[in-house]
Formats: C-alpha cells, structure tokens, sequence
C-alpha cells in the first residue's frame, strides 16, 4: 500500500510525537470509516468504543523504518479492532526492510538489530526470502543489546579480528555458592538437598519432569536479552496437554493464550519442525510437523507453530543434559521452556529472587546449581 494514500485515506493527522527515537502519529480513531483492499487482505477498522472516563480515544501507528506502521494499539491497549490492518502493514514492511538491507549492502549475509527483531514471525518471513545464505538474530536486539554493538565497534577499529565465535547469551553474573546460601538463610522453610554429582541430580529431576513436576532452573550467569535460554527458566514436560493452562493459570498467573517455547535437541530438531534453521536464542518461528501435534501439545502454539530454541553440548552443556536424560525416558528431545518469574515481574537474577520465585509461583521443585530446593509447604 502507498503510504501518502493510507495517510489521505485515514485522515486528521496531527504533527508527529517524538518518544524515545520512535516516531508516533496521533489519529482521531472516532472519525475512522473505511474498509480498503489490500492483496488478499481486508482492513477493517471501526470506531472505538466510548465511556464515561475517555469518550474519545485515540490511536498511535508507530512507523518504523519500514512503509507501514508496526504496532498499533488505543491508548487502552487494546488491539482486536485494528488487527488486520497492523497484521499487513507489518508482513509488507518486513518484507521491504530485508529487500533494502540487500539492496544497500549486497551481502550474503544479514545481521539484525532493534526491537521489531523481538518479532520471531518476521525473522521467519526473513529466512524464508531466499535473500540471504546466513542471518543472524542478536539475542538483546532491543536497546539493551546497544552497549555490545558500541564494544564491538570499537573493537573492530583497534585491533585485527582474525577469528570469531557465536556470542554467548550467558553474559551476566555468575553468583556463588555463598551468596547462594546466604539467600536461604531468608527461607527457613524450605528444604535444601545437594547432589556432589550433577548427573545424579540430572536423573532425580528428570524423573520428575516425566511425573509431570514443574521445576525452577537455575544455572550459572543469566541471560542477554528477554529470552530465557536455560539459565533462568521454568521447565517442565511439554507432553501433557493440560501443562500449558497449569503453567498459565496456576504458575504465572497470565492471560490463557500466552504461548510456551520448546527447547529442543538440535540433533533432533529436524524430525519435530518443518524449518531446521539453528536458532539458539529462541528468535525464529517454525511450523510443528503435524505428527508431533499431540506428542508436544504444551509448546504447539494454536496455529500448530512454536518459537523454538535450539539446544546443544556446547551451547549450554547442562540444559543439554537435562533434555537428553527426558528423552531417554519419554522418546521426546523437548522441554516446555519459559521464562523464570512471578505475576508482574522480571526474570529473576540472584539466588533470592529464586527461591522467592519457588514460594510465590508454587513450583514443585527449584535447581540452583547442583541444589535441589523443595518448599515445606
């Protein structure tokens, strides 16, 4: 669609808002009326609704370096009256934007950066271009990421790169074993339980995992960026079709539909998804072949897809272990993976957080380590 006709067509623009470097354009929603074409597409938008409080809402299209807006949402949050038309405009941008990239650069190759590559969706559209033979997907590629791509910069202008490696997504701190058990010392009734082998400890939660237990793991440093990668998750078996409502309902007190990510083997992640692209950091979208349906219903999202992450010996040698110890009990080389929190709360980070985290979201089962934590409730 041409962007001067959709501005003519909605009309009553005011001057452009500025926030955080994102440009905002406010539309009186109340006066929209119109439902155009677009390909296979209709775009529908309606009035809003009025009350008492806000009779007049009003909607902000965030247009991003891409022809279109990529978010549109009232000042209410609420998106449904609107989706189809943010739903186009974001698949034509995405298009357009890895189209430019190759335009501008010619490369081979596509590295990409900025919040918009949060959207698993688009980075899936991108590899399926056909424009690039390799593309990387930065773990932090909202603002947070901006300080690696600074020292990396300057990297590059003082030294001679003669060899690289993936960036590992484990970059913050790694607490020890004293700040750990000082953290207990605030949870008097919880039970502490250490296993001087891991593999020991490796076989007792897996045995959970399969009785359907929901575990708390905690390992090393956390992770860059929103994704929770094995360092800071909550696990558990994707097998049963009722986990993915326990874990909503009953664990992180959220809304019904929020999907939950499969971490899968890499070794096997071509007999589960139709797309076998490595993506360690969770930031690519795949369809589940259709004969894993009802073996991973917990991590097969409603349009049979699923935001996966690869998992190998190298990448996170522990969560490795604890997937394959699953799969030589069940036949099934996935765990539910999500983030490690609470309602209304970040990922945790130091060992307080996590057994505050094992009270508050009513987990079975807590792993800092080689510790096994159980609350006495």
């Amino acid at each position: 669609m041409d962007l001067a006709l959709l501005k003519q067509k909605l009309g009553n623009l005011n001057a452009p808002k500025n926030s955080g470097g994102k440009t905002y354009e406010k539309i009186d929603y109340t006066k929209v009326f119109w439902k155009p074409q677009v390909g296979n597409y209709t775009i529908r938008i309606v009035p809003a609704k009025s009350n008492k409080q806000n009779p007049f809402k009003e909607v902000y299209f965030h247009y991003g370096f891409a022809k279109g807006p990529v978010l549109a949402l009232n000042n209410f949050g609420e998106a449904d009256p609107i989706m189809e038309f943010a739903t186009t405009l974001k698949k034509s941008g995405d298009k357009e934007n890895a189209e430019l990239a190759k335009k501008l650069t010619k490369s081979n190759n596509v590295c990409t950066a900025g919040g918009s590559f949060l959207n698993c969706n688009s980075n899936e559209r991108i590899l399926k271009s056909g424009l690039y033979d390799g593309c990387f997907f930065l773990p932090p590629s909202d603002d947070s990421g901006i300080p690696l791509g600074c020292a990396w910069y300057a990297y590059q202008q003082v030294a001679d790169i003669e060899n690289t490696e993936m960036i590992s997504p484990y970059l913050g701190k790694t607490y020890s074993e004293e700040d750990f058990l000082k953290a207990m010392e605030d949870f008097p009734n919880c039970e502490l339980n250490y296993f001087e082998n891991f593999d020991d400890l490796v076989e007792f939660i897996s045995d959970k995992l399969v009785n359907n237990r929901v575990i708390g793991w905690y390992q090393g440093g956390s992770e860059i960026g929103p994704r929770a990668l094995g360092n800071r998750s909550i696990i558990s078996s994707p097998i049963p079709h009722w986990m993915k409502d326990h874990i909503n309902h009953d664990i992180k007190f959220r809304e019904w539909y929020r999907p939950f990510a499969p971490a899968v083997l890499f070794e096997h992640q071509s007999e589960i998804f139709e797309l076998d692209t490595y993506s360690p950091h969770m930031l690519v979208t795949s369809q589940v072949k259709p004969e894993w349906w009802d073996r991973i219903p917990a991590v097969t999202h409603i349009d049979k897809s699923a935001r996966y992450q690869s998992v190998t010996k190298d990448n996170n040698p522990r969560f490795h272990q604890i997937i394959s110890s699953f799969y030589n009990k069940t036949g099934v080389p996935v765990l539910l993976n999500t983030s490690f929190n609470g309602p209304r709360e970040p990922i945790v980070e130091t060992p307080h957080d996590a057994i505050r985290a094992l009270h508050n979201c009513y987990l079975n089962y807590l792993v800092i380590g080689n510790y096994v934590i159980v609350q006495n409730r």
